[in-house]
């Protein structure tokens, strides 16, 4: 994938959250994608590597959570990926996901304030915390349109 792409649902709705999701195998941002429009009708942004990730980022300001693949195949990291969201944009929730997660990437990632998540929990429990994500400021954790941090109001 050369550029971000939006979901068909993202293009319609630019006010309505948004999902970038950074995975560099098509089949799994489909899936991700498809469960996140049929649990919590939320749209998504898709990018394969950091650098589309960025470009996403900063084109598409309705995004409101990042879900990054660990272990992507161009460029930097997904961990290091989510560090410059936070830096860029720390309203957004960021989520790591990995198919190899062990304790030190798993602390690595909650002590940057990172949510992490290997690819083998639940489905369901993994789709719930990026829907809560998507829908709370990642800084105060209030709702959307109610943040109380002192960031601009969406």
């Amino acid at each position: 994938m050369g550029t971000a792409q939006p979901s068909p649902r993202s293009a319609e709705a630019a006010d309505e959250p948004l999902v970038l999701h950074v995975e560099d195998q098509r089949s799994s941002r489909r899936s991700l994608q498809w469960a996140l429009r049929r649990e919590c009708d939320i749209g998504t942004v898709e990018a394969a590597d950091f650098f589309h990730a960025i470009e996403a980022l900063k084109r598409y300001p309705a995004i409101t959570c990042v879900v990054a693949d660990w272990d992507l195949v161009v460029g930097p990291d997904g961990l290091d990926l989510l560090d410059k969201v936070a830096e860029l944009r720390p309203e957004v929730g960021r989520v790591l996901l990995s198919g190899k997660m062990n304790g030190d990437l798993l602390e690595l990632a909650k002590r940057a304030g990172h949510e992490a998540f290997d690819k083998i929990e639940p489905w369901p429990t993994i789709i719930a915390s990026i829907c809560r994500l998507a829908r709370r400021c990642a800084r105060c954790n209030q709702p959307r349109g109610e943040c109380i941090c002192g960031l601009p109001r969406e």
